[in-house]
């Protein structure tokens, strides 16, 4: 996998809960907090596009699951 880098100035707060994280042993790096996170967060905006997209279609999420379900077969 290509990786590129970033630069984002935080919260003095939020950059001491990732470093909390660390020393907990949740996680090993800022990167790996920060990777973690923006995966997360794309992850939920794809889910919600998603509901809206099948609302709009008007499929439920039952049925939405169950052919996610044979997909997976």
């Amino acid at each position: 996998m290509e990786y590129k880098t970033i630069e984002a100035k935080i919260p003095k707060k939020l950059y001491e809960n990732i470093e909390e994280r660390i020393k907990l042993g949740l996680y090993d790096s800022v990167d790996d907090v920060v990777s973690d996170a923006l995966k997360k967060m794309s992850a939920e905006q794809s889910r919600n596009f998603l509901r809206r997209l099948a609302k709009l279609a008007m499929i439920s999420e039952k049925d939405m699951l169950r052919e996610l379900e044979k997909v997976r077969g």
